[in-house]
């Protein structure tokens, strides 16, 4: 979870999708956000913050899975290499411990091109995830088609107001809320008998 900056400022702060996710969702329910910035798939490994996840996940709890805006820094992470054989990993080991992978795809990255056409960057890694979950019957979100399309109905300046200043990728509290809301509605769909969303009292703009 981002830490914000006093005074504090919604449009002037980091914030991820996991942390305000707890806001749509109602009953009995828990959020773990393990999410840190700058890692890979192979990072969150190797700095020991998938052993967190495998120490204290539970039987049948969900684990939402979503990364790449590092990973395509990186030659050997390429979407069709180590990037789906580490996701593929963290699903068979979710599963070894009784928990319930969910894949996500990346959000959008707000980039455009010279001639205000919208720059897609990570295409190929939401790719990978969609065939990833259909070759291992893991359920997924397409949280990618639904933020390049909001990113790209609002155009390169209004998106800025869902962006931290002066950023591209990270979101700030407006983004992260947007993504969480749609996120969570998602999850209601996959898992009706578990999963249940917080009646809408207006539509959040």
């Amino acid at each position: 979870d981002h830490s914000c900056e006093i005074p504090y400022h919604p449009g002037a702060c980091y914030a991820g999708w996991g942390q305000d996710l707890l806001a749509f969702l109602t009953g009995e329910v828990t959020v773990e956000n393990q999410a840190h910035c700058g890692l890979t798939t192979e990072s969150f490994r190797t700095e020991g913050h998938f052993e967190l996840v495998r120490k204290h996940i539970h039987k049948n709890d969900f684990c939402l899975l979503q990364f790449a805006h590092n990973d395509q820094k990186l030659a050997h992470l390429m979407a069709d290499r180590g990037y789906t054989d580490n996701l593929h990993a963290f699903l068979d080991e979710v599963r070894e411990c009784g928990g319930r992978p969910v894949l996500v795809t990346p959000p959008g990255l707000n980039i455009w091109n010279a001639d205000g056409t919208y720059l897609e960057l990570l295409d190929a890694y939401a790719n990978a995830v969609k065939k990833l979950a259909e070759k291992t019957g893991t359920p997924w979100i397409n949280l990618h088609e639904y933020s390049v399309k909001l990113i790209k109905k609002m155009g390169m300046k209004r998106s800025r107001d869902y962006f931290h200043p002066e950023d591209y990728t990270h979101t700030n509290e407006y983004g992260a809320y947007r993504l969480a809301e749609f996120l969570a509605k998602e999850l209601e769909k996959l898992f009706p008998d578990r999963i249940h969303c917080k009646k809408e009292e207006k539509p959040f703009l």
